[in-house]
């Protein structure tokens, strides 16, 4: 046997062995982390607003409890900016909760109004 049939197929082995492990590993889902409640309770103030469009949402940092991403909007923290009925923008205060399990929002208020 000549040298270029023991490379030809010790590079062939490779290629199969490549294209088994390919097929086999299978794409990981992307995980629910703190962004993705942060995007879900963005969505849900924008859509509670009276102007979803000018809504400034402020990033903050989320407390957990549980399964429960929590986020909050005050004096403590940063305030949302929104218009009020007058059309004025106005600093107001909120909290969202996301469940990571159902990946819902389970609670939103805004201004002391409860939502959700």
């Amino acid at each position: 046997m000549s040298w270029a049939k023991v490379v030809m197929g010790f590079v062939a082995l490779i290629v199969v062995a490549s294209c088994v492990e390919s097929l086999q590993t299978k794409p990981q889902p992307r995980q629910f982390d703190e962004n993705s409640a942060m995007a879900m309770c963005m969505r849900a103030i924008q859509l509670a607003s009276k102007d979803p469009e000018r809504v400034q949402i402020p990033w903050v940092d989320p407390r957990m409890g549980g399964d429960d991403f929590h986020f909050a909007w005050g004096h403590s923290t940063r305030m949302l900016r929104m218009r009020n009925g007058l059309g004025l923008e106005v600093a107001a205060s909120g909290s969202c909760t996301v469940s990571r399990a159902r990946k819902t929002v389970t609670s939103l208020t805004i201004d002391g109004q409860r939502l959700l």
